[in-house]
């Protein structure tokens, strides 16, 4: 497929924040893991019968 270049510089800028963003994942992606981790213990705690 050709490209010209308007529809380059159309798209660069999109794809170039779209590729920070999945940086940006890759940082803190433990940290997400974890957050849902404890989401869920809370979750099914609430769910335990008292």
């Amino acid at each position: 497929m050709i490209l010209s270049s308007k529809a380059i510089s159309l798209i660069q800028p999109p794809m170039e924040k779209l590729v920070s963003c999945y940086q940006d994942y890759d940082k803190i992606e433990v940290i997400l893991k974890r957050l849902i981790r404890i989401a869920e213990m809370i979750i099914e705690d609430a769910k335990a019968p008292r």
